[in-house]
């Protein structure tokens, strides 16, 4: 763990969590085993808190240029979670991102179909108290300015 710190006007913070283990990797850096987060899992952890990711526009424009990201594992760990928000919020923002990324295009069909098969329940808002149209497949309320997130994706 480590102490809350500023650098070129960014403070960074720790962020705790109980699941240590779910797409943890061991890497070696200048001699020293550190442990980092596989891209499956910083996506979802991206999505879950986009505030701690900078906001949803910051969200969008990193996420696209993630490549490498292997699908079956994103389903594996986004399906364990058990959680409808993330599971709505992953979905709408993978189809986003396959539409507007070259590391996404290859993405299957079948992945998205996957992701909506499993939405159950009432709809949900996108973000916390803003109100928006409701997208079917997705079965969120998206924000009105939410567009606008996705201007320099």
């Amino acid at each position: 763990m480590f102490d809350e710190f500023s650098y070129q006007n960014t403070t960074y913070a720790p962020f705790l969590t109980n699941d240590v283990e779910t797409g943890v990797l061991h890497q070696t850096h200048r001699g020293r085993i550190v442990s980092v987060c596989s891209k499956e899992r910083l996506l979802i952890e991206c999505v879950k808190y986009p505030d701690r990711a900078g906001g949803w526009e910051e969200v969008l424009k990193s996420l696209q240029s993630l490549g490498g990201i292997d699908f079956d594992i994103l389903l594996d760990y986004l399906f364990k979670a058990e959680n409808q928000s993330l599971l709505r919020r992953v979905g709408l923002v993978l189809e986003l991102l396959r539409g507007e990324s070259l590391y996404f295009q290859h993405m299957e069909e079948s992945t998205i179909e996957e992701i909506q098969k499993r939405v159950k329940g009432n709809e949900r808002y996108l973000e916390k108290g803003k109100i928006g149209a409701l997208n079917k497949k997705w079965k969120l309320y998206i924000s009105n300015d939410f567009e606008q997130y996705l201007r320099g994706v």
